[in-house]
């Protein structure tokens, strides 16, 4: 009885990006979360882990899941004809009905939602006109979704030593489970991470920046430490996992677990962030994107097609500098970024307002993206969270979770660095899923994200930016572990190394970004003066340097070979042996 109401609920909850949908999430949470509580605690006695893994997935991926899956077939289908109307209709649609809500959210005139709702209306009869040929699941209950744990996890693509950490929040403990690479799960229960604690770190961390005294992150992140994250490096060890892939919910989004000390140590294992686990498989899976024209009939054509499109991304940056003009230290950081780029084309947007078009074309033509700017939290409806792409006070301003799902197609992105403020939060709801910015990217084809959990330094975060994309680009490290590394450079950093760092640093920025030479300049003697002003460890307290995290694939490093990218055919007559992976066109980003 408990279950039919579960599947039942999520029928009505079928898409958390309108604003009704969101609001029956939010009235079925706490109806549910009593139920989903006593069936994870059943599944754990019983040892029915694949059970337990299942049912938490479906309730945090359904919209997600379903958004993956367009993708996936837009980018791997054209052996037929059928494939390919097929993913195009049912893609085409679902972002029609984004759009359509993201201008409804918008409070967009009526015109423009009158012609949304044509177009909406004109691909839903073009899906029914084409049911003899496609198969269109039935309105309110999305495009697909997995039938089996299996089917879920099928493409997850581990490598020995990684596994995949599913959690769920108890009132009385941290319920998680290990999904190992080479099959098999292991279960823990963390007793001192119940949902009141959760709850209540959570609700501290997510106010930085929205009153007058910040939370106490020092005795925050201990806590977290001693309850959470030194029994589960622990019990990781005893499992033998150098990487693990977590899971954990909306609830958990907002704990900087993967900070915690017992993390940062060198031997720890790496702790990467997931929206959902079925995310990971994505990012790691093959992708060929599709020509717009039905009459590339031959695979070889295809092929070809895809090859071309996705090498022409690689080694591409693309540096968003503020649009809302009003960052101190985005110039200096963007130059910083751009300096760190090693035999990189870049890509520099440095604009009062780019357009939303504009900006969505420039994320889907290039391997790494770094955006400095402001984000913008909405707790009402996540699915309208977003960064700035002009001055706050103007009308449009935001380019939002749902643009980014509907317009956003880089089947060869890598990396997406967000730095500005709560871009990586969530909110706290059971029965629907994480809606972030960290997803919709993901979704949109990147393999890594990079978010903020809460309002960051500007200073602080130009810093732990330029070191990030020094050690990252340099190749042989991880996002993770470049991450990580940068996170303790700039705790350990001392003023008087900030201090002749910061004095090295204004020709190197100003010669990276010649237009803004004497900002770049100017920003670093102002940088200088404020730490004048602070003591022998200007950057110690985890509130600078503990926000951001890493979702997704971030095993990735610059210099590895991306297994997305079809490779060229080799002509064996040619050649005597077999080329290099750099040698063979797969160029390094």
């Amino acid at each position: 009885h408990r279950l039919r109401l579960m599947d039942y609920a999520r029928m009505q909850v079928n898409d958390v990006f309108s604003d009704a949908s969101w609001q029956a999430a939010i009235e079925y949470s706490d109806e549910f979360a009593g139920w989903l509580d006593d069936f994870v605690i059943e599944a754990f006695a019983g040892t029915q882990d694949e059970a337990a893994i299942y049912e938490l997935e479906r309730f945090r991926a359904q919209t997600l899941v379903n958004v993956l899956a367009e993708r996936k077939a837009l980018w791997t289908f054209g052996a037929v004809r059928h494939g390919w109307l097929k993913s195009e209709i049912t893609s085409s649609l679902q972002r029609a009905r984004y759009r359509f809500e993201a201008h409804n959210a918008r409070g967009a005139g009526w015109r423009e939602r009158r012609v949304m709702a044509q177009e909406v209306q004109r691909l839903d009869t073009l899906a029914l006109s084409a049911e003899g040929h496609i198969h269109i699941a039935p309105a309110n209950q999305g495009v697909y979704f997995p039938q089996d744990i299996a089917q879920l996890l099928g493409e997850h693509q581990m490598a020995p030593g990684e596994c995949l950490l599913f959690a769920h929040v108890l009132p009385d403990g941290l319920a998680v489970w290990a999904r190992h690479a080479a099959g098999g799960t292991d279960h823990i229960l963390l007793p001192g991470l119940g949902s009141s604690v959760v709850d209540r770190m959570g609700h501290d961390l997510r106010s930085i920046g929205h009153g007058d005294r910040p939370p106490d992150v020092v005795a925050l992140l201990g806590e977290l430490d001693a309850l959470g994250a030194k029994p589960l490096v622990s019990w990781l060890a005893q499992l033998g996992v150098r990487r693990a892939f977590l899971s954990g919910g909306t609830a958990l989004a907002a704990l900087p677990l993967d900070c915690c000390a017992a993390l940062l140590e060198h031997a720890a294992p790496e702790l990467i962030m997931l929206p959902s686990a079925a995310a990971l498989g994505f990012t790691r899976g093959v992708r060929k994107p599709l020509s717009q024209t039905l009459f590339m009939v031959r695979q070889a054509d295809r092929e070809r097609y895809a090859r071309e499109q996705m090498q022409a991304a690689r080694a591409q940056v693309a540096i968003v500098v503020d649009p809302s003009r009003d960052l101190d230290f985005a110039p200096l950081e963007a130059a910083l970024v751009a300096a760190a780029q090693r035999n990189n084309r870049l890509d520099i947007l440095d604009q009062d307002r780019i357009e939303a078009a504009s900006i969505a074309r420039a994320c889907g033509q290039v391997d790494v993206l770094h955006f400095v700017g402001h984000g913008r939290f909405d707790d009402a409806n996540p699915y309208r969270s977003g960064v700035a792409i002009g001055p706050l006070n103007a009308p449009d301003t935001l380019w939002s979770n749902a643009d980014i799902f509907s317009d956003v197609f880089a089947p060869a992105g890598r990396l997406a660095v967000l730095s500005g403020c709560e871009t990586g939060q969530t909110r706290p709801n059971l029965v629907s899923e994480e809606v972030s910015l960290p997803a919709a990217f993901i979704a949109a084809g990147y393999a890594a994200v990079v978010a903020s959990r809460w309002a960051v330094d500007d200073l602080a975060s130009t810093l732990m930016m330029a070191e990030f994309h020094r050690r990252w680009s340099a190749g042989g490290t991880s996002v993770a572990a470049a991450l990580t590394a940068s996170r303790c450079w700039l705790r350990d950093m001392r003023g008087d190394d900030a201090r002749s760092l910061l004095a090295g640093l204004a020709d190197i920025a100003a010669a990276a970004l010649p237009a803004r030479a004497d900002d770049c300049r100017r920003l670093c003697g102002g940088a200088l003066e404020l730490l004048e002003q602070e003591g022998e460890r200007p950057f110690a307290d985890p509130l600078y340097w503990a926000a951001f995290f890493v979702a997704g694939d971030g095993a990735i490093s610059a210099d590895g070979v991306d297994g997305r990218v079809p490779a060229r055919q080799r002509s064996t007559a040619k050649r005597k042996k077999p080329k290099s992976a750099a040698a063979s066109g797969k160029s390094a980003g």
